[in-house]
Order: structure tokens, then sequence, then C-alpha cells
């Protein structure tokens, strides 16, 4: 422990406490304590016997700060900081990145090995990984997804108009959440989303798992009953018609009954349960009775006979009359 070192740590705080939101207040440690600095001699009288300081009540009490922030070797301090503001809420990310850019510059400019560390930096140095790892989450998805139901209806525009219509479900529901729980909108009507500016971090990753496997259940189980009939000589509209007459009744209320089911969240007094909840309920909703019933059938009628390519299908020989 040299003077050097014990100012370059000083220097650091102080520079912390003025380029972000901290102040002197915030910082515990051996060259700072309760908004004061402690010279270095100051702590080289505290830490040494033969001084009048060391046995001194303020001797006593730093020697055990020094054995609390420093290692064994004396080597690494460890600097304290509790932030004036909720070490957990949006404040905190925005802090902890300025001050790791500040970390950086003084490392390079004084060459010690800087860390800021534990408390909310974990939780943000998480969310910045999941979030790095999401796109390529979402890649591999789409990939995995059109390949195999490529495989399964041997048709190369069928998955894609899947995965189409799928991501479209998802973009509106990330637009209605971000509108319903980020906007002023609803905030004078809803007095539960009073406060509320922002998502959950985990909500729209856990969001987007479970609604890609509703949308596949219910697209697949459509274009099966399509494929079907097809297959069986009707024409493409006839084929459209039918299988959603078949299969309509059963999506719309397997699509209520799971929109019910999700909707016991949004009565939850943790706002985290009712987003998640308000995700799920309008996307099961919009997937059952505009996705499935609308588009879907729209899209297909449009896509006509490249609905199957390259799949060889019969010749169409029944039309709507044929129905049973």
């Amino acid at each position: 422990m040299t003077s050097t070192f014990f100012q370059d740590a000083k220097n650091i705080a102080i520079r912390i406490a003025a380029e972000t939101m901290v102040n002197n207040n915030s910082f515990t440690s051996i060259v700072s304590a309760g908004g004061n600095y402690i010279p270095f001699l100051a702590a080289m009288a505290f830490l040494t016997p033969a001084t009048l300081e060391y046995n001194s009540s303020d001797g006593m009490l730093y020697r055990i700060i020094f054995n609390r922030y420093t290692n064994q070797d004396n080597s690494t301090i460890l600097i304290e900081i509790q932030t004036p503001f909720d070490p957990w809420a949006d404040e905190a990310e925005a802090w902890i990145k300025e001050t790791r850019i500040i970390l950086e510059d003084s490392q390079a400019e004084y060459g010690y090995e800087m860390h800021l560390a534990e408390g909310s930096t974990v939780m943000v140095d998480a969310i910045d990984q999941v979030y790095k790892f999401f796109p390529i989450m979402i890649i591999v998805t789409i990939l995995v997804v059109y390949i195999l139901i490529a495989i399964m209806f041997k048709s190369v525009f069928i998955p894609l108009r899947l995965i189409i219509t799928i991501g479209l479900t998802l973009s509106w529901i990330y637009g209605l959440g971000i509108f319903v729980f980020k906007t002023q909108v609803f905030k004078t009507v809803i007095p539960a989303l009073q406060g509320v500016n922002s998502f959950f971090w985990l909500v729209p990753i856990m969001a987007f798992t479970i609604l890609i496997g509703i949308g596949l259940d219910y697209d697949i189980f459509l274009l099966s009953r399509i494929s079907e009939f097809r297959d069986m000589g009707f024409t493409e509209k006839a084929s459209i018609h039918k299988g959603l007459f078949k299969t309509g009744n059963v999506i719309s209320f397997a699509g209520i009954i799971m929109a019910i089911a999700f909707s016991g969240l949004l009565l939850s007094r943790v706002m985290v349960l009712n987003q998640f909840g308000f995700m799920l309920c309008v996307a099961v909703l919009i997937d059952t009775f505009i996705i499935r019933t609308i588009l879907v059938p729209a899209i297909m009628s449009l896509a006509s006979k490249w609905n199957w390519w390259p799949k060889k299908v019969p010749e169409p020989t029944k039309t709507d009359l044929d129905f049973e």
C-alpha cells in the first residue's frame, strides 16, 4: 500500500462522484467514509501501533474497515458504493454503464485492474447476455421451424407463410404491450399502471417461446386439414374453405379457453405477471380470431397452387359443392 495507490483510488472515487449520479457520501472504503476522504498519512497513523492515533476510537474503527475492504497482501481494495437511487431501477443500468466507462478510462490511465461487480451489476450483466443471444435464438428457432414444417408438408411456401404470420402476431403483441405499459394512455383509467413505464426484462423472452408454440399449434392444426382435403382432390379454395369449416370451431374454442386461463395472471398484484398475462392473453385472441381465421386463408387463397410447391398434388376435381 503506497501513497500513490491511495491517492489514485481516491481520485477514481472523486471522478465517479463528479460524473455520475452518486455523491461523496455513497463511498465506503479505506480511502473514504461518511462523505470524507481520508488522508494517506492519517490512514498510516491508524495502522501503525507506535502512533497515538492507533488506540483511538477512529483508529480501531479504521482497522476494521481496512481489514474488510482489502485483501491479505493489501494489493487490492474494495470500494463499496451505495447509490442514492433504487439500485434495481432503470437509472441503475445507465449508471453502471457510465461508471464502467470511467473505470475503463482510469484503468488505462493508472494501470490498475478495475471491476464494477455485485449488487445490481449481476442483473444488468445477465440481461445484456440474454439479449445478446436473443437474436441468435430467434434465428435458430426460425430455421428449425422452417425445416420441420417444410419436411412435414413437402412445401417451400407454407413454412415461409407460417413464419410471416407468427411474426405478425409477435410484432402486434409487442407493440400493444409497449403501448399499454410504457405510454400514459391507460394510466388514468387503470390505477395499477401508475408508475409503470417499462417491461420486466424477462417477459418478452418468455412470451416469445410460448407464443411461437401456440402459433405453430393452431397453424399446423388448420394446415393439416387443408392439406388433407387438397390431397383428396379438392380445389385450392375448396380445401381452404373445408379445412377452415372443419377446424374453425375447435380452434376458436381452444383459443378462448386458453385466453381465459392466461387472463388469470391479469388479476395478480405482481406487475411482471400482469405483463406476461397480457401478452399471452391478447396474443392468443389475435392468433385465434385474426391470423388463423382471416389472414392465413387469405394468403393461401392468393398463393393458390404455389402453397404446395414442389410437392405433387392431385388435379383438382372437387369444388365447394362437393362438401360432405
